[in-house]
């Protein structure tokens, strides 16, 4: 009987490896060779099944439309405008974070000053120029070098610790400003030589935006000067402690001791302002009513001032309209703190 040679057909459904096998991997090119014999009928069997290849790339890419890089720019633009202000509030929050440590270090500054100096309040400005022993602060630094604002032995709270807490000297800015700082805390002339020190707590961390215009800052004149727009804002200290004028009316100082302060936790010490060092009260009105702090300054997120109270924690409080409401409404008092009874009753 004669012997059929094996077809592709019949070897794979006889021996049943090429169906499974190009099931399994349907894109591969295999080619098997099998076990028997080939012969002439019965040739080398092969997978016609080959990996799809990808076209072809053009020889230039299809460049965008005018149309989609408006869409990506305005998608750009659309990003910008939502995350800016949240940036720009995250700013303006460090810079409100950063004045109120400042503030709190001055309170820690003035606790150990009364402590070394039997409980007394350091004076928000004082006159030692017909003082026996007018002291180190606001005296020539170095020696025939006076200082350049204001006279001697005349100057305000934070010339007082600045110089006790040993915060100078600051080396000489320039070969025309000699003064060192070293009994005189920061001023004007200052920050007009170096308008980019930041490491002075005794001023805040926001810039100045409004000024009065003054002759010259507290206590040496009537307010901050035009120029003095993009330096950093005052801390100005509480009136009710003001010495400056004992000497002119021919009167003893009056110093404060902690004891005396009815509320301390209630008191104000400090408050941003742009008039100086000295706050100015406006009691030019005929009723006790109206009387106010002037050149208040509220530089930071929702239009309020930091103030240090006398219980040495700060307090952020908005804009208000004169002394009265500041008690009545915010519970601060400025002035009488010595007394238990409100500044406007007889």
């Amino acid at each position: 009987m004669r012997s059929v040679a094996p077809t592709p057909e019949r070897f794979l459904d006889k021996q049943g490896i090429f169906r499974s096998f190009a099931h399994r991997m349907p894109y591969v090119r295999c080619i098997f060779f099998t076990r028997m014999r080939l012969t002439q009928e019965s040739p080398m069997l092969a997978c016609t099944r080959s990996i799809p290849r990808s076209a072809p790339r053009p020889a230039h890419a299809r460049a965008m439309t005018i149309v989609e890089i408006l869409v990506v720019v305005g998608i750009i633009a659309l990003l910008l405008a939502v995350l800016l202000p949240g940036v720009q509030a995250a700013r303006r929050n460090a810079i409100w974070a950063q004045s109120q440590a400042n503030m709190k270090q001055l309170g820690q500054f003035i606790q150990l000053y009364t402590t070394d100096n039997r409980e007394v309040l350091p004076p928000s400005a004082f006159d030692y120029r017909t003082a026996p022993n007018p002291g180190k602060v606001r005296t020539q630094s170095p020696a025939g070098v006076s200082p350049l604002i204001g006279p001697e032995s005349v100057g305000s709270w934070a010339d007082i610790l600045w110089t006790v807490q040993k915060q100078g000297p600051i080396p000489s800015l320039n070969e025309t400003i000699l003064y060192d700082w070293r009994f005189d805390s920061p001023d004007r002339a200052f920050y007009d030589a170096d308008p980019d020190y930041a490491k002075n707590i005794f001023r805040s961390t926001e810039v100045m935006v409004r000024v009065p215009d003054g002759t010259e800052a507290t206590p040496f004149g009537t307010g901050a000067r035009a120029d003095e727009a993009a330096h950093p804002g005052y801390f100005a200290a509480n009136p009710f402690f003001n010495q400056l004028g004992a000497v002119a009316a021919n009167q003893t100082y009056r110093w404060y001791s902690t004891h005396e302060i009815k509320r301390p936790a209630q008191s104000m010490y400090l408050v941003d302002s742009v008039a100086g060092e000295l706050a100015t009260l406006d009691a030019t009105s005929g009723s006790a009513n109206n009387w106010n702090l002037v050149d208040c300054a509220y530089p930071y997120p929702g239009g309020v001032a930091l103030m240090l109270l006398l219980d040495l924690h700060t307090e952020s409080v908005p804009e208000w309209g004169n002394l009265r409401e500041l008690e009545e409404d915010h519970q601060i008092r400025v002035l009488n703190l010595d007394s238990g009874k409100p500044f406007w009753v007889p």
